[in-house]
């Protein structure tokens, strides 16, 4: 004969323990994290959705000089479209161009402060473009000097060259190329 099948009742579980202080401090670091998550993606969509600066308004800022008065406007705002002559915002007239940057100096040097010319092939006048400062030619998109003319008007100025050395030869530590210190260096 079959036996009946008897039921057994599931054990009794206990209820879950409260969380102890490992518990709550892995809790609150879990929330920091999530808050911290949520910011930086509110950040980001702000910035992809427009908010700020974008490159097109960035790149219609232009350094100009009227070409009557010889007066510069650094970084002057260009309306989106706009074609030069600008208006000029003190006399009205659409005076305004591209301004051209000379770094060269009289004597046959570079310089590291530009002297701003306004070139007249901008304003279509079948004329040269001489730079009042060093008497060269300037064309539209100026050539700069040659790198090594630069890097000696930044010595001579005082300032660090491209490869990270100071006027004296050390490099950005202070520290002889040869690997002296920096008082053992034989200036002969």
């Amino acid at each position: 004969m079959a036996h009946p099948r008897t039921s057994t009742p599931a054990p009794e579980r206990d209820p879950p323990a409260a969380p102890g202080p490992e518990g709550r401090r892995r809790s609150a670091w879990m929330a920091a994290a999530a808050a911290a998550m949520l910011i930086v993606s509110g950040i980001l969509l702000v910035r992809t959705m427009g908010g700020g600066s974008d490159a097109g308004t960035a790149s219609r800022r232009r350094d100009v000089i009227d070409a009557e008065t010889g007066e510069l406007f650094r970084d002057f705002p260009i309306a989106e479209g706009a074609r030069f002559p600008w208006t000029n915002p003190k006399t009205g007239t659409p005076t305004l161009y591209p301004a051209e940057r000379c770094y060269w100096t009289r004597d046959g040097r570079a310089t590291l402060e530009p002297t701003f010319v306004f070139v007249k092939e901008y304003a279509d006048i079948d004329e040269d473009t001489t730079c009042p400062d060093c008497g060269r030619e300037v064309v539209p998109h100026n050539p700069l000097p040659p790198e090594e003319l630069m890097i000696e008007a930044a010595r001579a100025r005082g300032a660090r060259d491209p490869g990270g050395r100071d006027p004296g030869g050390r490099d950005r530590g202070g520290r002889d190329p040869g690997g002296g210190d920096p008082g053992s260096r034989d200036p002969g």
